[in-house]
């Protein structure tokens, strides 16, 4: 198969782009055609290691800003949303959807990823772990990336 622009087979990117939509590697997986005959197991595991995939992983990256971009979706805008929300909330005690909606907004850009321990099992084997479990080491490790970066924009003191 011929690679795309981003270095892709048209397989690989249609998975990266079932992954933005879904945010789940197996049903990413089988939107993308792979093995649609193959156990629930061996395409779980498929996904896993396609998801891994350093290439695919990048495209998933940059989609997933594209459509943050495209939304307008930032920290400070969805900082401004809960304090509207947080301020409604002192006057109506009612807003717990609405707070529900914004972090469901907030999740699907990426800009917060709910934590997960993760264990290496006795082998190491990578291939051994759950997508939910490898898909948390990459939401942890694309929030140390962020965070890394904010924090080396910001001056050593306060003027």
């Amino acid at each position: 198969m011929a690679a795309d622009q981003h270095g892709l087979t048209p397989k690989q990117e249609a998975f990266a782009c079932a992954y933005v939509e879904t945010g789940n590697a197996s049903e990413a997986y089988r939107r993308a055609g792979h093995s649609l005959n193959a156990a629930p197991k061996t395409q779980t595991e498929a996904a896993s290691r396609l998801l891994a995939d350093s290439k695919v992983l990048a495209r998933v990256e940059a989609l997933q800003a594209e459509h943050a971009k495209r939304h307008n979706i930032t920290v400070d805008s969805i900082t401004a949303e809960l304090e509207e929300a947080r301020e409604a909330a002192m006057g109506s005690g009612q807003i717990s959807a609405a707070v529900s909606a914004i972090m469901g907004k907030a999740k699907l850009a990426g800009l917060i990823v709910d934590k997960a321990e993760v264990k290496r099992t006795e082998s190491g084997d990578i291939a051994s772990i759950t997508t939910n479990e490898l898909e948390a080491v990459v939401r942890a490790g694309r929030a140390g990336a962020a965070e890394a970066a904010k924090s080396a924009t910001k001056p050593d003191r306060v003027h």
